[in-house]
């Protein structure tokens, strides 16, 4: 059986999204009683949703080393919100957002892990998306 092509294009995006999630990212503590002040849900319903805390900057590297590892880098550079600078691949996050960011896992119709939204805290009413990045670094 073959995948449609809309999907298909997705597959390696998701892939990789899903692993980040449910393998190499967590939730923080303060990240936690944030949500359940903010949003009104449990830490549990939060991480089941897949709603992860930005992570500091060794996690951030892990995590993306893992992907690597796991994918390939022809397959992560394609993967919005991942690039390589000097050898050396991260997630395109600001680390001033580990303090209080939340990462949100967006799915497709069938449930694939298609995009990752970044709220700045919980109560970030404009939350943006990863993205490919194009040029200059992340602070």
């Amino acid at each position: 059986m073959r995948l449609p092509n809309h999907l298909a294009g997705v597959l390696p995006a998701a892939a990789v999204h899903a692993h980040l999630i449910h393998f190499c990212l967590t939730l923080y503590e303060h990240s936690a009683q944030d949500i359940e002040r903010h949003w009104g849900i449990s830490a549990d319903e939060a991480y089941s949703l897949g709603v992860r805390s930005v992570p500091r900057l060794i996690l951030n590297l892990l995590s993306a080393h893992s992907c690597v590892e796991k994918f390939g880098p022809d397959v992560v550079a394609k993967v919005p919100g991942f690039y390589e600078y000097n050898g050396c691949w991260r997630l395109d996050l600001d680390a001033r957002l580990a303090q209080h960011g939340l990462l949100f896992p967006t799915r497709n119709e069938v449930g694939w892990l298609t995009s990752i939204k970044v709220f700045r805290d919980a109560r970030d009413q404009y939350p943006f998306q990863l993205r490919v990045r194009k040029e200059g670094i992340a602070a």
